[in-house]
């Protein structure tokens, strides 16, 4: 028992609040398959969540992670994929309100996981369109504002519909870059992007109401 205290003690001072096996490994000095063991025991005694295969997080500690923390899982849960949509906009400060989910973008398959109230989605695009991203200093790849953009352009265009494009606020963002962007993109998208710029205001709401349309965008 008083081993098992031990562990649990070293564990919370020492885990970051995402983690693997392998962490736990070398924190309590233990070989894999121990570890393994113990971080199915946390899972059955509602310590640990799992989030994916060798990616564990606090269950306490799930509901503060922050947006930049979740964009970093994002990274974890899929190597070959970069945060997009609102997570990036909001990364990139053009979107103010957090993201209920943190949407990524990559060319092997579409994948979700929700935990509890935590969600991320990735979207299998054609790798044609995979590009207009970075590498932040956490090791995660993060689109490109502009691209984030377009991102959402294309995924409207095939109807997978978003509602907050009007809390955008595009005024230090390029419009070239995000026309050049959509160049490779399907006409509907390219039609898209063409009437959000057209309605976009640099500050303040970006997307028109029906009404304020002109007839012969549509």
């Amino acid at each position: 028992m008083y081993s098992v205290l031990m562990h649990y003690i070293e564990l919370r001072e020492s885990l970051p609040k995402f983690f693997s096996v392998d962490d736990i490994q070398k924190i309590l000095k233990i070989n894999k398959p121990s570890a393994k063991v113990l971080s199915s025991r946390y899972i059955r005694q509602d310590l640990f969540l799992r989030i994916t295969q060798n990616l564990y997080v606090w269950k306490t500690d799930l509901s503060g992670l922050s947006t930049y923390e979740k964009c970093q899982i994002a990274g974890k849960i899929k190597v070959n994929s970069y945060v997009s949509f609102y997570g990036a906009l909001y990364y990139h400060n053009v979107y103010r309100f957090k993201p209920d989910a943190i949407q990524s973008v990559n060319f092997i398959k579409s994948y979700e996981r929700k935990i509890e109230n935590t969600q991320w989605n990735h979207f299998k695009f054609p790798k044609k369109y995979y590009f207009g991203f970075e590498k932040t200093s956490a090791g995660f790849l993060v689109a490109e504002p502009e691209k984030a953009i377009v991102d959402i352009i294309y995924l409207n265009s095939i109807g997978r519909h978003f509602d907050s494009m009007k809390m955008i606020n595009i005024e230090h963002l390029s419009q070239e870059k995000m026309l050049k962007y959509i160049e490779i993109f399907p006409k509907r998208a390219q039609k898209l992007m063409k009437i959000f710029l057209k309605y976009t205001r640099k500050k303040g709401p970006v997307w028109p109401k029906d009404s304020d349309y002109d007839e012969n965008d549509c």
